[in-house]
């Protein structure tokens, strides 16, 4: 029966390093879906951001999500929370930023997409917080999502830029006098933290936008395959044997 949950099968985890899992099934509309909990290091609130990944399968109509913007609202995520309509009024009222502020693409020598020079700096400086201890390239994701963003359009595009726009500037709520891009680090996920753990929807929705870009493509390249205990897709997991085709000759 079409979204009904039968059969649910999780992988165990191999042991209780970071980067165990546990599984935890999640219900909507007719959709049940398994997301594993991973506990990865340097990962956000009060030490760990939890990485909720879609694992074995997803059991009704919906597949589950193959992009970063899979799972997000197509009317966009941010002018549907409660107050998102000021807060695209403010994001729009910030300065844009030139190229000579945010050098940042240019020296990566990326051609942007979607994003400007600015948000992608933004974009850049957020993986570098979030992901520190992950052995990924921050300037890496903050180019994969400028790609995902031109491919998924509108409104999550301009949501999502919105985003970037506010949390380099509303610094000032994690009482810094710098923009976001200019503290360090260590300051940078004390920041994110504020509004992970705000009681404003609209912060705690903007966040976990930002993170789930962040993340995802972090977790789907090789390099963090030890972090998530994922072999690799099927080509790579299982050697085939390769099948000579044999031409008989016409058939008469």
């Amino acid at each position: 029966m079409a979204g009904r949950a039968r059969r649910v099968r999780v992988a165990p985890a191999a042991s209780a390093a970071p980067g165990a899992h546990c599984a935890k099934l999640f219900r909507s509309g007719n959709r049940a879906r398994v997301y594993h909990a991973g506990a990865l290091p340097a990962m956000g609130v009060g030490g760990t951001l939890f990485d909720m990944r879609p694992t074995v399968e997803t059991i009704g109509p919906d597949p589950a999500p193959t992009s970063a913007a899979g799972s997000l609202d197509r009317r966009g995520f941010l002018r549907n929370a409660t107050g998102g309509t000021v807060a695209i009024a403010v994001a729009s009222m910030l300065p844009a930023g030139c190229t000579a502020d945010y050098p940042q693409a240019a020296d990566d020598g990326i051609d942007l997409a979607s994003l400007s020079p600015k948000e992608y700096a933004v974009a850049r400086a957020a993986a570098e917080a979030l992901l520190a201890g992950v052995p990924v390239d921050p300037a890496a994701i903050a180019l994969a999502i400028d790609r995902e963003l031109a491919a998924v359009g509108e409104p999550i595009r301009s949501d999502l830029r919105n985003v970037l726009r506010l949390i380099e500037h509303l610094t000032i709520l994690g009482f810094h006098r710098s923009t976001f891009t200019e503290l360090r680090p260590e300051q940078r996920l004390r920041y994110l933290e504020g509004w992970a753990k705000s009681r404003l929807s609209l912060r705690r929705a903007a966040f976990q936008a930002l993170r789930g870009f962040v993340q995802y493509f972090a977790y789907i390249r090789p390099q963090t395959r030890d972090l998530t205990g994922f072999t690799g897709p099927l080509p790579e997991a299982v050697s085939l044997p390769v099948v000579r085709v044999v031409d008989y000759g016409e058939v008469v």
